[in-house]
């Protein structure tokens, strides 16, 4: 700090002082040669006389260059001002408290900015980056991110914890709160529940789990039923909807993978059929809501971020429920706005935060290691997507390598709620755990467990947080639609096959995480 005070004095007190012998620009003398212009000579040598520069009248270009001098500081001092001012503010601001748990800005958002970046850069900086805050105990829980945490790696350690959901609601001893993977929320964008459907208390999540439960996986058909996504799903109306779309495009973008997604949870959620400029808009919202959800709603966060969308999600939830109030006419709405808004929002979000933008980024992957000229592309080639046993498993190990979901956080008390403890179940490192996947940072399809025919160490929907096996009972808190999610991934990569040949604009493609 006083090093930079320092400089800062020194930067200011440049209109006071005659040249400090900084190298300059090279100028065009008479001769036609570029020289260097010489420094100012200093003056105890005799050169330059001072008491002659005390009486000389300033030139016009000397005065206006010691104007501009003064102008340059007296911006830089503001803008420095300015700056220190909207760090401050951030730092301040840049907090949340759960359970009496204080998350900060340097232990907590600091961690989690790092964790970003690792991702970004591949997926190997991300598992260094749980690495090294692995507890040295125990290499596979990390002491963080932030306070009062504990982030469980082992593919058994996460899953006796998804199966302790059921009980410890039972006992009054677990919650969740406004949480997202790895992340804590701020409930901005949710003035009317103060949270994510992720969050929601064990009584309110017990009210529209069943809903989402029904038109998910319990909406799946047999091949042989008439399904048009509105009552049931299954697999060849996946295919039929697929096939059409890919009928009317030429090009394909990752940009694309949401609303053509989004289009199909539409209607499976809500009955509801949107055209191509309602999903593209959609899936702006998406992206925007998935960018802010982080922040408190503030003038920093919201000019950093391009705003909050709370308008187009207002607006989103009046037509869902419209739309649930058809899909379910027998029950009384009217007298009941509260679970009407509750189930509103847990439909946004299952279609903005979770399944909509989790299927998004697997299809990303999918289709990324198709076409990339390394690895692990260039290894599994040729594969055949009309062969369903090559199909599933480079799905399933895709899923297990490149897992979109990672955290499933909760808090837990002993003591009968004077402490309360926060602990992350992390599917993502589960699926990396080396006693179960040898070699897990390889990329082998066909994997023990993870195969077309035996799936039994699937833990990326946290399949474990189930009762009696049932995805829409109220305590259950796994992904309510993981049949439809992998039914939807392999009729897309089905009939993006079927609709090709495909090329790739630039297959120098690198996967992050």
């Amino acid at each position: 700090m006083e090093a930079l005070l320092g400089a800062i004095g020194s930067f200011l007190s440049c209109s006071n002082k005659k040249m400090r012998g900084y190298k300059v620009a090279e100028q065009a003398h008479f001769n036609g040669h570029m020289t260097r212009q010489t420094e100012a000579e200093p003056m105890i040598y005799g050169k330059a006389r001072f008491d002659k520069g005390l009486y000389e009248t300033p030139s016009s270009s000397g005065s206006f260059a010691k104007i501009l001098c003064e102008c340059c500081c007296g911006c830089l001092c503001a803008m420095l001002v300015t700056t220190l001012a909207v760090c401050a503010f951030v730092v301040c601001t840049t907090s949340v408290e759960v359970e009496r748990t204080k998350f900060t800005f340097w232990n907590y958002y600091i961690p989690q900015l790092k964790y970003f970046m690792a991702g970004q850069r591949d997926s190997y900086s991300w598992t260094q980056w749980y690495s090294d805050l692995a507890a040295a105990e125990d290499p596979l829980v990390g002491l963080g991110p932030g306070p009062n945490t504990r982030t469980y790696y082992g593919w058994e350690d996460v899953k006796d914890i998804l199966q302790d959901f059921a009980v410890r609601i039972g006992e009054g001893t677990m919650r969740r709160h406004n949480e997202l993977g790895m992340m804590i929320l701020s409930g901005a964008m949710w003035p009317e529940t103060g949270t994510a459907v992720t969050g929601l208390t064990n009584i309110d999540h017990s009210v529209v789990r069943p809903y989402l439960g029904a038109v998910l996986d319990g909406a799946a058909a047999s091949s042989s039923s008439d399904c048009d996504g509105s009552t049931c799903w299954n697999a060849g109306w996946l295919r039929q909807v697929f096939r059409e779309r890919f009928a009317t495009i030429e090009a394909l973008s990752r940009d694309d993978l949401m609303w053509i997604v989004s289009a199909v949870l539409h209607k499976v959620h809500l009955n509801l059929t949107l055209s191509d400029k309602e999903l593209r808009n959609f899936a702006a919202f998406q992206r925007q809501l998935i960018r802010v959800v982080p922040f408190k709603r503030n003038f920093f966060w919201g000019t950093a971020f391009g705003g909050y969308p709370k308008n187009t999600k207002k607006e989103f939830e009046g037509m869902y429920k419209d739309a649930i109030m058809r899909k379910w006419p027998e029950e009384p709405w009217k007298d009941r706005p509260a679970k009407l808004t509750v189930l509103a929002n847990a439909m946004l979000d299952s279609l903005a935060l979770l399944g909509g933008a989790h299927i998004a980024t697997a299809l990303d992957f999918l289709l990324s290691i198709l076409f990339m000229e390394g690895e692990p592309g260039k290894s599994i080639r040729p594969l055949s997507l009309t062969d369903e046993v090559q199909l599933h498993d480079f799905v399933w190990e895709t899923l297990r390598r490149y897992p979109p979901a990672t955290g499933v956080p909760r808090w837990i008390t002993d003591d009968k709620g004077a402490t309360w403890q926060h602990q992350i179940a992390n599917v993502l490192q589960a699926l990396h755990d080396e006693r179960v996947f040898e070699k897990p940072l390889e990329f082998r399809p066909g994997r023990p467990g993870l195969n077309h025919k035996d799936n039994s160490r699937s833990i990326g929907w946290a399949d474990f947080a189930e009762v009696n096996g049932d995805a829409s009972h109220p305590h259950s808190h796994s992904c309510p639609g993981k049949q439809l999610s992998f039914q939807l991934l392999t009729a897309f990569l089905q009939e993006f096959d079927a609709a090709g040949p495909w090329q790739a604009d630039d297959a120098r493609i690198n996967l992050n995480s």
